[in-house]
C-alpha cells in the first residue's frame, strides 16, 4: 500500500489488487492507471508455465478459472485510466503508452 503513494514511479499490481476497495481508492486519488487488456486465450499462453500464479496452480481447468477471474474483476479493470490492448506486439504496446502518458503529463 505505501508504494502506491510514491511518486514518479511504475507500479505493477496483480490482477487481484484491483479488487480492494482501499487500493483502489488510493490508485484513483494518487495515480494514472492503465489496463493492460489481453484475449483470454493469449493470457492462458502467457501463464501456462508460470509457478507464481497460485489460483491458476492448484486448479486443473485454468481456462475456467481464468475466465471466472476476468467476468469478476472487469468492471474494475475496465475503470482505469487508459486501456491498451496488449494482445499484440510488445513495442506497439509501449509506444502507446507512452504517447498516452505524453499527453496526460502535458
Amino acid at each position: 500500500m505505501k508504494l502506491l503513494t510514491n511518486d514518479n514511479c511504475v507500479i505493477s499490481l496483480g490482477g487481484g489488487s484491483i479488487i480492494n476497495k482501499k487500493i483502489r481508492k488510493i490508485i484513483k486519488k494518487n495515480s494514472y492507471s492503465i489496463y493492460l487488456q489481453v484475449k483470454l486465450n493469449n493470457l492462458l499462453n502467457r501463464l501456462k508455465s508460470s509457478k507464481k500464479r497460485p489460483l491458476l496452480n492448484k486448479n486443473l481447468n485454468k481456462k475456467e478459472i481464468l475466465k471466472n477471474l476476468y467476468k469478476d474483476r472487469r468492471k474494475f479493470y475496465e475503470k482505469a485510466d487508459f486501456i491498451v490492448n496488449n494482445d499484440n506486439d510488445k513495442f506497439q504496446v509501449l509506444e502507446k503508452i507512452k504517447s498516452e502518458l505524453n499527453l496526460y503529463a502535458k
